[in-house]
This record gives C-alpha cells, structure tokens and sequence, in this order.
C-alpha cells in the first residue's frame, strides 16, 4: 500500500483517505471525544477532527514520499482558515431528509453497475435563502460521465431547507 500511496499526489492522496482511514482515526483515535491527542491538536489551535486527521495523514504521506512537511503552515493554515468560514446555526439539508435525498438518487441514476468502476463524487453547491441551488461544480470526480451524473442528480433535487446564520436563513 505505501508503494500505491506514493504514486499519488498530495491532493489525491489526501481526497481518497479523508472517509477510508481518515474517517477510522477520527472515530477510533478519539478525535471527536476529546482524547489526548485531539487535545494535543487543540493546545496548537487545531479544533475540528477533519483537520486533526488531515494533518496527521498529509505528515504521513510527506514521510512516505520523503518531501518536507511544514507542520506549523499547516496548522496556520487552517487557523486562518476557520476565522474566515462562518459557523452556521443550523447548515443546509435537503427537505425530505438524507435518507430519502439517497433513495431519490438510486431511483433516478441512469448509469448502469459496473463492478469495474466505482467511486464517489463530490459535488459543491450553493443552496440560497429561498431553498433553491445554484453554482454547480465538482470538487472530486470519478471520470466525466459519473460526473455529468452527479451534477444531473443534485440539479433534480428542487427544494432544501437553507443554512441559518445568527438566526437568519442565509
């Protein structure tokens, strides 16, 4: 596996593990219950478990790849990072819940299995304070023709409840 991960880049690398080990280190480290090392990361201003995971992963890919890893831009980074984002009251989900929103995408799929290919994809929207979305975009494919699928299916789907911010849709 460490020969697979070098072949990668930093970015891919980074992509493909945040819900494979990234996801395992955040729920079996403790990074979410405040063990020892998210206090570690804490005490360095890092305070969600997505970026704890991150940093260790990126660390781990610079030793295998033997390239330089700057822990304190990193952690800057994402300190500056966090002062700009809002943190919203409440963020914006589809109407008819994630379950549903799932079943409706496995109903309207028009691409058929194939045990050859898979994968996600990740798709970035803008809902706006009426509920509709906007801005289509891939952040991570698969290849165009998941893609184009993705952005069909999200496009379908009419009405979200939009995010809240100090009390007002937004």
């Amino acid at each position: 596996i460490r020969t697979e991960i070098s072949t990668m880049d930093r970015d891919e690398f980074l992509g493909t593990s945040h819900f494979g080990i990234g996801l395992w280190m955040r729920n079996n480290w403790g990074l979410w219950t405040g063990s020892r090392l998210s206090k570690y990361f804490n005490n360095m201003g890092i305070e969600h478990p997505d970026d704890m995971s991150g940093l260790i992963l990126a660390s781990y890919y610079s030793h295998l790849t033997k390239t330089k890893f700057n822990l304190d831009s990193a952690v800057s980074y994402y300190i500056e990072y966090w002062k700009k984002t809002p943190v919203y009251d409440k963020n914006a989900e589809p109407i008819v819940g994630y379950s549903q929103l799932s079943n409706f995408f496995n109903e309207n799929m028009r691409i058929s299995y194939d045990k050859n290919l898979s994968g996600r994809v990740y798709v970035q929207c803008t809902i706006g304070a009426d509920g509709q979305s906007s801005n289509f975009k891939v952040v991570k494919g698969v290849n165009s023709l998941f893609d184009q699928e993705a952005i069909r299916l999200i496009q379908l789907v009419e009405n979200w409840n939009p995010a809240e911010l100090n009390g007002e849709k937004v």
